[in-house]
């Protein structure tokens, strides 16, 4: 029974160890820079070679020397990582140092104040990290040392006290029926004492298992090996406890070597005091900058808000201009549709025009058709009278000798001349009236023509009268037009000046017009002289021969 409870506390105990060690090798984190008291070693007994120890020891302390050895190899790891951090930071620094001197040697060194703040506060994080790093250290030395003590009084306990594992043993081979209820009673005290002694043993045994894992971690940290090889190494060779003393003068070597290494490297990086007074200087520098950055961004801010307050001036400059503009565009627009219809009557009084120039051609042609059949009329009739006189002159000559005959003849010969003056009469009278008629029309036509001209006249003068008090009023407006309203102006000016020329050009149409009817009208009255020549003539024939 003993041995089965023996194995199972062994069992239990390892496992316990095994998770911590697993929970615990995760978690650890190691500062940036270690700072291991020098001249220490660790505190070690002094055994003597021909104790011989139980197997149950033998296995619990090569349990322990393998938790050691791998919390060495841990911490040897550790070391080696913190000192790669350590070469990464100085590396950094470096970098920082010439970018420093680089922003010191710039001209402008307002452009970078942000990167120098940027800079100020990661140095500042570093120092406050470096303090953090180097108190957890110094707490880890304590502990390390306090466990090292801790496990020695623990061997040295474990050596006095030989009556520690046997009370349970005599307790449980005892009988019960053989001892009285007076040993009963004192094996219950006894039971009860060795129980809360057992308790108090169990919870010391828990707070060193827990001190005896820490200090298996740092040592597997200082050492740098894998439990697996030291196992093997374990396993392979049959060594007593010779070979384990060595093992542990091997790791104490390698400590101290370890220890020399770390002292090398810290000889060699300078203090870091030197690197906070460097900061500080600065820092110093940097606030001084800042501070006049801050005078010359306030003089940034005034001028910025006198710039401000000119840009709402000139909005509202700008604003009212816009309004004018707006005035204008709407009066060019205005302007533009009068334009527009006044072109548009210029169109209609040019068309009507065309149409009355048209009408006075053809009219032209007609009359002149019709000079010209009256002039082939009057050639056709001038050849008929001479042929009559011809004929009267040789009826005169062959009928001289008839008296009696020769006036029948005559009364018949003045009635047929007569009546042929009088048919001739009538015709020339009826074409007088046409031409009179016509004449009248082209006088009323003329009429209208000048009533439309003065209509346009007025109308154009109107639009200039307009366009004057547009001028005037842009005048007196005081404000300076911006290049949408000259160009406005301009194209009004343009259009002006296309109307003028316009009128100009029917103007010209006009005194033509009245040219040609002036010469239409001479050539009537000639006409007319002509036929006022003839038709007296006529009449004195007529009545002559009456």
């Amino acid at each position: 029974m003993s041995n089965a409870t023996d194995f199972r506390i062994k069992t239990k105990r390892q496992h316990k160890m095994h998770n911590d060690c697993k929970s615990t090798s995760n978690t650890i984190k190691l500062p940036d820079k270690l700072r291991i008291p020098r001249g220490e070693e660790t505190l070690l007994p002094n055994v003597p070679e021909e104790i011989i120890y139980p197997n149950e020891l033998n296995t619990y302390l090569r349990e322990q020397l393998m938790y050691y050895v791998h919390k060495n190899g841990m911490l040897e790891k550790n070391l080696n990582e913190v000192e790669e951090k350590y070469s990464a930071s100085k590396e950094s620094i470096n970098k920082l140092e010439i970018k420093l001197s680089d922003y010191e040697n710039l001209c402008d060194k307002s452009k970078f104040s942000t990167s120098s703040q940027l800079i100020s506060s990661k140095i500042i994080e570093l120092t406050k990290k470096l303090r953090e790093k180097t108190s957890e250290i110094e707490s880890m030395k304590t502990k390390y040392s306090k466990l090292e003590k801790e496990t020695f009084l623990l061997k040295e306990r474990m050596d006095n006290d030989p009556h520690t594992n046997v009370s349970v043993k005599e307790i449980t081979e005892t009988p019960a029926n053989s001892i009285n209820e007076e040993e009963q009673k004192r094996q219950a005290d006894k039971l009860a004492h060795l129980n809360s002694k057992l308790m108090d043993s169990k919870n010391s045994n828990s707070q060193l298992k827990k001190e005896l894992t820490l200090a298996k971690r740092i040592l597997q940290q200082e050492v740098g090996e894998s439990l697996d090889s030291l196992q093997t190494m374990l396993n392979g060779s049959n060594a007593g406890w010779r070979g384990r003393a060595q093992m542990i003068c091997d790791l104490q070597q390698k400590n101290a070597d370890l220890r020399e290494k770390l002292k090398q490297a810290l000889d060699k990086c300078p203090s870091p005091i030197e690197m906070i007074n460097k900061n500080e200087a600065l820092l110093n520098e940097l606030t001084k900058e800042n501070a006049e950055l801050k005078v010359k961004l306030e003089e940034a801010k005034k001028k910025c808000e006198a710039a401000k307050a000119r840009v709402k001036v000139i909005d509202l400059e700008h604003g009212l201009t816009k309004s004018k503009l707006t005035m204008l565009v709407e009066q060019a627009a205005k302007d533009k549709e009068i334009i527009s219809t006044l072109s548009k009557q210029i169109n209609c009084t040019k068309e009507s025009q065309i149409e009355l120039l048209a009408q006075k051609e053809q009219a032209l042609q007609k009359i002149q058709v019709e000079k010209k059949k009256l002039s082939q009329e009057m050639d056709g009739y001038k050849t008929v009278i001479e042929g009559l006189r011809d004929e009267l002159s040789s009826l005169k000559r062959s009928l001289c000798s008839k008296d009696g005959n020769k006036s029948y003849l005559n009364r018949d010969l003045s009635r047929d001349k007569g009546t042929e003056t009088d048919d001739k009469f009538h015709d020339i009278l009826e074409i007088f009236e046409k031409m009179c008629e016509r004449l009248n029309q082209e006088r009323e036509n003329h009429a209208k023509t000048q009533s439309l001209l003065r209509v346009e006249k007025q109308k154009v003068t109107r639009a200039e009268a307009a366009l004057a008090k547009m001028e005037l009023d842009t005048l007196h407006s005081g404000y300076s037009s911006t290049s949408l309203s000259k160009i406005s102006e301009t194209s009004l000016k343009d259009q002006l000046e296309l109307t003028e020329e316009r009128l100009m050009a029917a103007k010209t149409r006009l005194e033509i017009e009245q040219m040609e009817r002036k010469s239409d009208l001479t050539n009537f009255a000639k006409i007319l002289k002509t036929y006022d020549i003839q038709i007296p003539e006529c009449v004195q024939a007529k009545w002559e021969r009456i």
